[in-house]
């Protein structure tokens, strides 16, 4: 279902009251809801962002605050998200802290599968060096403990030291930096039932073969991968008139630095541009005088094997890539049509170059029912598989279909994006979505999407990166809370694929859904 037209924050939120918490009465959505405790205040802490404060702190009321008031501060503000994807409550042992504006905002407790965004603020207006402050919680009922330290001697920083634990990849003692992003966000994740195997932020590129321990027999249908949408378009290779970066490019990263960093799956548009296989990203614009197909291109199919190649050679890992939006874009600006056979062969035949195709029993294989262990052949070699909506008349996969190439049927795929540039809106489009598609491999279209205005005007308007920026903060503080072992999304699916705390967040809501 599309929306078509704009709907309120309040419509959006009565759609799935019945089946959602209500969303609290403090902060905003990008950057959390946080429900006041007794004895806090809802309070105005920067020029955009309000946090539940102890009452003797709360000088202003949110209605009032001022620009000119926040200055005086001397601050810089930002937000730490703390994800807790454990069935262990994590319980605040220490804190202290040197020359902060606001360090005494940690929860006491955060519970099992749950997040808790805290607004965090360096001084400004002295020796910024020495500014720093120490957080350890630790996991109820184990002796393991992490530190979440605010440094400032090499510009402001906010990092995690694993005292007395370790997680993949990062041994006991591990500082993991996780960032700082002035009135943004940065998150810290943890994710896992057995200590001696949990994934936090900075998983290791292995994440997938790592978790088939514990995910070996579960199947695909069963098991979040986190997404790129339009993935290939991390550059610009040739645009039409009304393109530019800011309303074409979807990502920052290569289809190969996106699987470094723990994308799995991968929205990727097949063009022929000047006669070669790129990725593109265009829409057909229909005017009163005129209708034409506006774009660019982005990436080469040829740079995404290699990458692909280079990636899955020592792994097991299970990466699949789906291919749509099919175009030849050589026949006129006006006539862009999808690909003939004859053209798909050619495709498939670059496509073939990929060392690790996952070969089906069957080729009509149910994809969702087959296991882990059986696509990663017990965890021995990396299963790629590519799947095709083929939007020509008279076309197929011919003989190579189930040998890694298969029709987006064989996923029961369901992708439905919001088509709306208001955050609250598409949370609550997708949220609804995922509950009543529950049984489908659902994708979770977290993605923002420029208005006509904003195609136009941007970069006066936001880009598609900027918008990203406030739908990935959304993802980290909505969805883990109200997924359950029945509903929950079986692919995460972003624009801006930069960070690996992807891959702990999908971790999370795999051992909240086990």
């Amino acid at each position: 279902m599309m929306f078509s037209q704009i709907i309120t924050l309040s419509a959006c939120l009565a759609i799935v009251a019945a089946r959602l918490p209500v969303l609290a009465r403090c902060g905003t959505l990008d950057l959390g809801t946080i429900p006041c405790e007794d004895g806090a205040i809802c309070t105005a802490v920067n020029a955009t962002y309000s946090q539940c404060l102890p009452s003797r702190s709360a000088a202003r009321d949110i209605r009032a605050v001022r620009r000119g008031e926040v200055a005086k501060r001397f601050g810089q503000g930002g937000q730490a998200n703390l994800i807790n994807g454990t069935p262990y409550t994590w319980k605040l042992v220490s804190s202290h802290a040197y020359q902060m504006n606001s360090w005494d905002n940690w929860p006491k407790e955060v519970p099992a599968f749950s997040v808790r965004p805290v607004y965090v603020e360096f001084k400004t207006a002295v020796v910024t060096a020495d500014d720093a402050g120490e957080v350890t919680y630790q996991l109820d009922g184990t002796p393991h403990t992490f530190q979440v330290q605010a440094r400032a001697k090499q510009g402001f920083q906010l990092q995690v030291q694993l005292t007395n634990m370790s997680t993949l990849g990062n041994a006991q003692g591990t500082t993991i930096p996780i960032g700082w992003n002035h009135d943004g966000f940065v998150n810290w994740a943890l994710a896992g039932t057995d200590p001696s195997s949990f994934v936090s932020s900075n998983p290791p590129q292995t994440w997938v073969q790592d978790a088939l321990p514990t995910f070996g027999n579960v199947t695909l249908g069963k098991f979040v991968l986190p997404g790129s949408h339009d993935a290939g378009m991390y550059k610009l290779d040739g645009t039409t008139a009304g393109s530019r970066e800011c309303n074409t490019l979807t990502q920052t990263k290569s289809i190969g630095q996106q699987l470094a960093a723990g994308a799995r799956y991968f929205d990727v548009r097949p063009v022929i541009s000047a006669g070669k296989f790129k990725t593109g990203h265009y829409s057909e614009i229909n005017a009163v005088l005129v209708s034409s197909f506006q774009g660019g291109n982005g990436e080469s199919i040829e740079d995404i094997v290699s990458q692909i190649n280079d990636f899955s050679s020592d792994k097991a890992e299970v990466i699949i890539l789906r291919l749509a939006h099919d175009l030849n874009t050589d026949v006129g600006n006006t006539q862009y049509r999808p690909l003939i056979q004859d053209e798909l062969n050619r495709l498939f035949g670059e496509l073939q170059r990929i060392n690790d195709l996952y070969v089906a029993p069957s080729a009509d294989v149910d994809l969702t029912t087959l296991t882990l262990n059986e696509l990663t052949a017990n965890g021995t070699r990396s299963a790629v598989l590519l799947v095709f909506r083929l939007d020509g008349e008279d076309v197929s996969l011919g003989e190579l279909h189930g040998k890694g190439f298969f029709t987006i049927e064989q996923l029961d795929a369901y992708n439905e994006y919001s088509k709306s540039d208001d955050l609250a809106e598409m949370a609550a489009d997708q949220l609804e979505k995922m509950h009543d598609q529950a049984h489908r491999y659902f994708t979770l279209s977290w993605t923002l999407t420029q208005s006509a205005t904003g195609t136009l005007l941007c970069p006066v308007k936001e880009s598609i990166l900027q918008l990203a920026q406030h739908a990935i903060g959304a993802i980290f503080t909505q969805i883990l809370p109200v997924v359950s072992k029945a509903v929950y999304p079986k692919l995460l699916y972003i624009d801006n694929f930069v960070h690996s705390d992807m891959v702990a967040l999908a971790m999370a809501i795999n051992y909240k859904a086990l």
